[in-house]
């Protein structure tokens, strides 16, 4: 079972990852940020992120907003493909199991409309959930995805 940690110190040094300069060297600049995120989670006492598996029917109600997919080469946003179009959709999470691909069926496009289909990513290595099921992190051989819940009005 993976650690727990609290939610923002979590996306804080995510945030952070993205501010260091991975064109002079990209592998020991994604080690570098493995080693905060690895000593941040160790210092944490009281936590709000924890390892699920599998995810519960709650979570597969949920509609969630892409808010971010980092690639785990360059560590940095993902820009190519349909990932410019995927950051920023509302989806629900369909499929989210260590060792296989994830699946999301799109809801709403980055503008609020209906936006029919579906994507699938790589396999999944791990996956967190804040213990609100408000935030959620997929890391897959080859991006880790954030997602935040939509609340509803």
């Amino acid at each position: 079972m993976g650690k727990t940690i609290d939610t923002s110190e979590l996306l804080y040094r995510m945030g952070k990852y993205a501010e260091i300069d991975v064109e002079q060297d990209k592998h020991d600049s994604f080690m570098h940020f493995m080693l905060l995120l690895t000593r941040t989670i160790e210092k944490m006492p009281n936590a709000a992120l924890t390892h699920k598996n599998p995810i519960d029917d709650e979570i597969m109600g949920n509609q969630y907003k892409l808010t971010n997919a980092i690639s785990l080469v360059t560590g940095r946003t993902r820009n190519d493909g349909w990932y410019p179009t995927w950051i920023g959709m509302t989806m629900k999470i369909v499929r989210l199991k260590s060792g296989e691909s994830a699946g999301f069926r799109y809801i709403k496009d980055n503008e609020g409309h209906d936006y029919p289909g579906a994507m699938h990513t790589s396999c999944v290595v791990d996956y967190y959930i804040s213990s609100d099921k408000k935030n959620v992190i997929v890391q897959t051989e080859n991006t880790i995805y954030k997602f935040e819940k939509v609340e509803e009005d």
